[in-house]
C-alpha cells in the first residue's frame, strides 16, 4: 500500500463549487486553456471525497459554527466535517491553528506535518 491510500482526503463540497466559480478568472489570471484548467482541477480532486452540507448533521454543524465564532466562521464547513468524519483538518492557516489549540482542539495538520506523516510510513 502507498502512502496515497493511506491517507484519506475529505472537503466540504463548496470548496469545488468555489473552485467553478473562479475558474474562468483562474485561466485568464494563468492563461491555461479550459480545458487544461479542467483536466488539473479533475486530477487534484481525483482522491477527495466531496460532503454537501446536508451530509453533516445539523447539530454538528452548529457546534462547529460556536467553535469557530471568534476564530473565522468561514472555517464551519471545515470543522464540521471533522466532528462528523474526525479526520485532521489540512490547512496552513496559523489563526484557525492557533484559535482551534486555545479551545482544546488539536485537529488540524499542516503540509510539514503531513509530509513527515507520508514519509515516515512509506
Amino acid at each position: 500500500m502507498t502512502a496515497d491510500e493511506k491517507i484519506q482526503f475529505i472537503s466540504p463540497d463548496y470548496i469545488y463549487h468555489e473552485i467553478h466559480k473562479h475558474l474562468p478568472e483562474i485561466i485568464q489570471k494563468t492563461g491555461i486553456t479550459k480545458q487544461a484548467a479542467g483536466k488539473t482541477l479533475k486530477n487534484i480532486t481525483k482522491n477527495v471525497t466531496f460532503y454537501a452540507a446536508d451530509d453533516v448533521p445539523t447539530h454538528l454543524f452548529q457546534e462547529a459554527v460556536q467553535i469557530v465564532r471568534d476564530i473565522d466562521i468561514d472555517d464551519a464547513p471545515f470543522v464540521a466535517l471533522h466532528l462528523f468524519k474526525r479526520h485532521k483538518i489540512w490547512t496552513g492557516d496559523t489563526a484557525l491553528i492557533n484559535g482551534l489549540k486555545n479551545k482544546g482542539y488539536n485537529i488540524c495538520i499542516t503540509t510539514q506535518e503531513l509530509r513527515k506523516k507520508i514519509y515516515k510510513s512509506v
